[in-house]
């Protein structure tokens, strides 16, 4: 239905999203690539539902960083964006591979129909209300690059692009993290270990303050050094929309390590009932400051809402599990992290 809708409205999306007809093949491509990226996420979350850790990691690291590095190295210095989005698509689509195997290997057993319509609708009934999060989630995320070129210029989106990478080098193992701890909180849930599940929550809690706060700081400290080493002067306009969205690093964490909880001990979408609450808030934030102080206030735009989206989700298992604060240290930390900073 997306690649449908994408060719048959191709002109205006790419006017839309890139405000500039001459992107359309590089719209195209890009779908193309969105489309394969679809077979790889039913193959990973087929490997980390059925438990194959090993395997998942396997495909995260050949797609997600090997696999991109070897393409990039080879075709970015030639500069046609079209030819790398491409091969990435094409690159995904090496997920058909397994995921073939694996759909063979179910026909040749010659399942119930019954069996697979119970499954299938016991999968969708709890499915199907969280599949708009993740819509809901990259809509966040790309709301300040959608919105830069009616502020400043294209070249900004650009900018807040490379800050909004920080997001990513922190999803690295949280995500993974989240999937894993999802099927366990919710064996714990039905077990009735509900104070055994509050302490990890607690745990989990501490750890993303601590180390959050630490990372935060030094990150803001050292994102112009970062940004001058990794991609030189000419990106030095990424600096402050780094450092104000570093600020965001720590709730985002929260948001991805202790939503998959929520997920496990509530039938209700309350993980999207959050996100819509923290897109609102983006989304008003961005236009206000976005018209005073271009990509820097939609950079701020993005942490009000990331900020909104961590503080929902502590508070939702605040009142539901009744969790405590009294380990997070916060006064030794506030100042362990204030001369570690200076």
């Amino acid at each position: 239905l997306i690649l449908t809708a994408g060719v048959l409205w191709s002109d205006s999306l790419t006017q839309l999203i890139f405000h500039d007809a001459r992107y359309q093949t590089l719209f195209l491509k890009t779908l193309f690539w969105i489309i394969a990226f679809f077979f790889y996420s039913i193959l990973d979350a087929f490997y980390f539902g059925s438990g194959k850790i090993k395997k998942a990691n396997l495909w995260q690291i050949f797609l997600g960083s090997i696999g991109p590095l070897l393409i990039a190295v080879g075709f970015s210095r030639q500069g046609n964006v079209e030819g790398v989005v491409f091969l990435f698509g094409v690159l995904y689509l090496t997920s058909l591979v397994p995921l073939g195997f694996y759909l063979f290997s179910a026909i040749v057993t010659k399942p119930a129909w019954t069996e697979i319509g119970s499954c299938t609708k016991e999968l969708l009934g709890y499915a199907l209300p969280r599949i708009p999060a993740r819509f809901v989630l990259a809509t966040l995320f790309s709301l300040g690059p959608f919105l830069a070129p009616h502020f400043g210029s294209l070249q900004d989106a650009g900018f807040l692009m490379v800050g909004l990478m920080v997001f990513r080098i922190a999803e690295l193992g949280s995500t993974a993290f989240g999937r894993v701890i999802l099927p366990k909180a919710g064996e714990l849930f039905s077990e009735g270990r509900q104070e055994y599940l509050k302490e990890r929550i607690e745990d989990i809690v501490t750890f993303v303050f601590q180390i959050g706060l630490f990372v935060t700081l030094q990150m803001t400290l050292w994102s112009g050094p970062i940004i001058l080493a990794w991609l030189g002067r000419s990106f030095a306009g990424a600096i402050p929309p780094m450092q104000i969205l570093t600020l965001a690093v720590a709730p985002y964490l929260l948001f991805i390590m202790l939503s998959p909880i929520i997920d496990a001990i509530e039938e209700k979408p309350i993980n999207l009932k959050h996100l819509l609450l923290s897109f609102i808030v983006t989304l008003f934030s961005s236009v206000t400051a976005g018209n005073f102080f271009s990509q820097t206030g939609l950079a701020f735009g993005t942490s009000l809402g990331l900020a909104t989206l961590g503080f929902l989700t502590v508070f939702y298992l605040w009142k539901r599990c009744r969790i405590n604060f009294r380990f997070l240290e916060v006064k030794k930390i506030l100042l362990l992290n204030l001369t570690l900073f200076f």
